[in-house]
């Protein structure tokens, strides 16, 4: 059997492009059921979609095409596209849209539903392990040695993020057509932290900010919230800034524990606490402000040693150095946690390669890719689920016929 369109990997974007053009379409998914990932998405919630969607909320190589294809489908399309569905949307203050039932599990549902309802064939346990093309016809083999022959064929395999053991088929098959692939590295995922302070801080989490710098350069500040972890750190802030980690660089972080006030502020905060508690031993000096086992550690780090002493006994430069470890708490930073712990995959094949109002390969005819097969990454908040369903959606409308450029 000749299929119109073979689609790789049963993701957001392979569900969101088969239900787009279901005629005579195959998923082919390697796992026991599709739909895997999207069930564990906004913490069993499914943070569908973003109101403030844009190319600011994105990290590529090619923010133009990003920019472009972003614009081609807007928020209200991906929101009407559900909806066609049966899916009640719930729009949160910050912009971020989720399932009405805050249940993963009512996505995936009305997704397969529908796939169902328009007779989409759906093959479970087949990984496409190679590709090639003849005669305008795609040929997909799976690691059974089954064949599967297609006119289209979209690669929308995912990435390796949150996989016990990473993948990296899509870009291997991308490849075959010579598609360049940049590098793909975890993103959004927990940092692992050379100093032995976190370890000793695990489990106290506070809500701060956190900058990122290259040898010593500030490149991004987050705010939120920040974990302490057996083996560094984690929380939202922390992952938002993953993605600018790189190996074999000079990468450090600057905690700040009181974002809200400066510096000046702060000091000034200190003396007076200095005044005010002056009789009383230092292990209470900043009791009422963050954690407590966490201000005696930030205390002994800025070189007090003894707890026991008066807050009067404190001087000007010390009163400095607490100030400045609670504004600007410095960490070296020596790896992340690995796609297992990532939420989402950065690089990918290059967005410039394809057709964005398509998704149809430059280079080759009936070719499509979407999703983390792309390099685009985007920030916690619905942004990459975003864009897995828009370019799904661009993708499967223009082999039905709908989108042609």
């Amino acid at each position: 059997m000749i299929y119109n369109t073979a689609i790789i990997g049963g993701g957001a974007c392979g569900l969101a492009a088969a239900v787009s053009c279901p005629d005579n379409t195959v998923i082919l998914e390697k796992n026991q059921r599709v739909g895997k990932k999207i069930l564990a998405t906004g913490n069993g919630r499914c943070n569908i979609s973003n109101l403030n969607a844009s190319e600011d909320f994105y990290d590529t190589k090619d923010r133009k095409e990003l920019s472009d294809v972003l614009k081609s489908c807007s928020v209200k399309d991906i929101a009407d596209f559900f909806k066609g569905m049966g899916l009640l949307l719930r729009y949160e203050d910050d912009g971020r849209i989720y399932p009405y039932s805050n249940q993963a599990s009512s996505v995936l549902d009305c997704l397969r539903n529908e796939a169902l309802r328009n007779h989409v064939e759906i093959k479970t346990e087949f990984e496409a392990l190679d590709i090639s093309k003849d005669k305008g016809l795609f040929k997909i083999s799976s690691h059974k040695g089954e064949i599967i022959k297609a006119r289209n064929v979209l690669i929308s395999t995912g990435g390796p993020a949150g996989e016990p053991s990473a993948s990296f088929s899509g870009y291997h098959l991308l490849r075959k057509f010579n598609h360049e692939i940049t590098e793909i590295s975890p993103a959004l995922v927990p940092l692992k932290i050379k100093e032995g302070f976190c370890k000793s801080m695990a489990g106290i989490k506070f809500k701060g900010s956190a900058t990122i710098l290259k040898n010593s350069k500030p490149l991004k500040k987050e705010e939120g919230e920040i974990l302490f972890t057996d083996y560094g750190l984690s929380g939202i802030a922390i992952m938002q800034l993953s993605s600018l980690y790189e190996k074999n660089a000079d990468i450090t972080l600057e905690l700040d524990f009181f974002p809200e006030i400066s510096y000046e502020e702060l000091l000034l905060m200190l003396h007076k606490r200095k005044e005010a508690y002056k009789n009383e031993n230092l292990e209470e000096f900043l009791t009422g402000t963050i954690n407590k086992k966490l201000a005696q550690a930030i205390l002994k780090h800025s070189g007090i040693e003894k707890l026991s002493m008066k807050a009067e006994e404190l001087s000007p430069q010390q009163l400095k150095q607490i100030g400045s470890n609670l504004k600007k708490f410095k960490l070296t930073v020596l790896d992340t946690s690995g796609f297992k712990n990532a939420q989402v995959s950065k690089g990918g094949a290059r967005l410039s390669e394809f057709n964005i109002k398509t998704m149809e390969s430059n280079y080759v005819k009936g070719l499509y890719a979407g999703g983390e097969a792309l390099d685009v990454n985007g920030l916690c908040g619905g942004f990459n689920l975003h864009f897995a369903w828009l370019t799904g959606r661009i993708a499967g409308l223009a082999i039905k016929g709908e989108n042609n450029a």
